[in-house]
């Protein structure tokens, strides 16, 4: 094979499998010399199709025409190179994306001719384009939505942002937002707090917090922001975050936060402050009667035991409004409580009273979880003294007491024999002060235990609820929450 042709060849090869093929344009004839690659990308066979510059030129969309033609022109009158990426269409009507890089020919100062290079780049525009619609798409999503929305690279520069993000900067800064970490606009401190969100969120993938923030713009609002660590195909990590604004839920929530301190200090210094002359009432009722009992008619003896013991009551209803009080101002700090040291600390407690009613008590394995040990001991104990209370007549008491675990939350049962509750009343017997057997009845008390229970788990996140399917007397369920269960 003469050497020429092997170099033809191999041309051949090396075109196919770059993909890329070469073309050549002699003005004199306006015909066109295509290489095999070229008859490929334009979807025609060398037998069959004889390129010239007008039906070469009839491939392309319409609109990219006047493109090409302007291209050849420069390249042909001031003998510049030239490159384009084109659309064009096949015979068969499939839309393929080229480009091409080309020179003029020049012989004596005058241009012969053009040569140029041609490659499809179909795939690599689809994608191109796929991304820029994925884009356009995603802000779009963005712009929809109210709450701020920022996208961040590593180091905190914003790459991506919404409207609702760019109107919390002056006007005159937001087309110099993207690109920058913009901590030079707000006070250092909080610059310093969400940054260190920031790698927070990169370091363990997800954060989630309430945050006050003085913004450039001179607004100041407080957020519910979450970040989102996302991990790029090229191994790039980004960070999305999106920011509720919940300034008049956060301030409403400090309202009555404000009206609850009130009410809870209102009712310890009202309460604090009676206990003092009910406790002289008692004593010069007292005192009477030990020294002019022997004076007093049968009728002044009944007057003198209504006194005192309306006294005495008033004093233990004061006791209970300022313990009921006292839950209120306490404020949980969680610490590893084990349920089962603390359940049998409180059975140690009652055991006078379990054993005068021989009541039988089964514990089963309870779990450690967070929460305030003296406020569970009181929950524990108001109810297990509930189930001695309120047991059957002639029935030996039995209390059970044990535990379900729902992934990272846990629920406590305690179930009795007593005379149970009709869950038609289980709204009612959590309210202060609210009772189902009225005075005179044989089962004391004041209505306002049960009020502490659900104080004491609302304080810990949780809820006590009566289990409306127990049938063999009553049933508490107390459900703690994720933060108070433990691993």
């Amino acid at each position: 094979m003469p050497e020429l042709e092997k170099q033809k060849k191999l041309l051949r090869r090396i075109e196919k499998m770059a993909g890329i093929g070469h073309w050549h344009l002699d003005l004199e004839t306006n015909e066109i010399e295509w290489s095999d690659e070229i008859y490929y990308i334009h979807g025609v066979s060398r037998k069959t199709f004889q390129p010239n510059l007008d039906s070469a030129t009839s491939f392309y969309h319409p609109n990219d025409i006047p493109i090409l033609e302007k291209k050849l022109n420069n390249a042909i009158e001031n003998q510049k190179d030239f490159s384009f990426n084109l659309r064009l269409y096949r015979p068969d009507g499939e839309l393929r994306y080229v480009e091409s890089f080309g020179e003029p020919d020049i012989t004596d100062g005058k241009v012969v001719g053009i040569f140029g290079v041609f490659r499809d780049i179909t795939d690599q525009k689809t994608a191109e384009l796929e991304r820029l619609d994925s884009q356009t798409f995603m802000q779009l999503v963005m712009e929809s939505i109210p709450d701020p929305i920022f996208v961040k690279d590593s180091k905190s520069r914003i790459l991506l942002a919404n409207s609702s993000f760019l109107d919390l900067y002056p006007a005159d800064m937001r087309d110099t937002i993207i690109g920058t970490t913009t901590v030079e606009g707000y006070d250092e401190e909080e610059a310093k707090a969400f940054l260190a969100e920031d790698q927070k969120a990169l370091r363990e993938g997800y954060t989630e917090t309430y945050e006050t923030i003085h913004f450039p713009n001179g607004s100041t609002k407080t957020l519910f922001t979450k970040k989102v660590r996302i991990e790029k195909a090229n191994g790039d990590v980004n960070l999305l975050g999106v920011a509720r604004d919940v300034t008049e839920l956060h301030d409403i929530k400090l309202k009555l936060e404000r009206s609850n301190k009130d009410l809870q200090d209102f009712a310890f210094t009202v309460s604090h402050d009676l206990k003092a002359p009910l406790r002289h009432i008692t004593m010069s009722a007292s005192f009477l009667n030990d020294n002019i009992d022997d004076h007093l008619s049968d009728d002044q003896k009944e007057f003198m035991n209504i006194l005192t013991g309306g006294a005495e009551k008033a004093q233990y209803m004061i006791d209970n409004l300022l313990e009921y009080s006292r839950i209120g101002r306490t404020e949980v700090t969680p610490e590893d409580v084990d349920l089962n040291v603390l359940v049998n600390g409180v059975l140690s407690t009652l055991s006078f009273d379990i054993d005068d009613k021989e009541a039988d008590i089964i514990l089963k394995k309870l779990p450690s979880i967070k929460g305030n040990k003296g406020l569970l001991e009181q929950l524990f104990q108001n109810l297990i003294e509930n189930s001695l209370k309120y047991r059957k007549a002639s029935v030996q008491p039995k209390i059970k007491i044990y535990a379900i675990k729902k992934g990272r939350h846990v629920d406590i049962h305690i179930e009795d024999n007593g005379i149970g509750i009709d869950p038609e009343f289980e709204e009612k017997i959590f309210l202060i002060f609210q009772r189902l057997h009225g005075d005179g009845s044989e089962y004391e008390g004041l209505g306002i235990g049960l009020s502490i229970c659900k104080k004491i788990m609302r304080a810990h996140n949780g809820e006590i609820k009566l289990d409306r399917d127990y049938k063999g007397g009553t049933a508490f369920i107390l459900s703690f929450p994720p933060f108070s269960a433990g691993e």
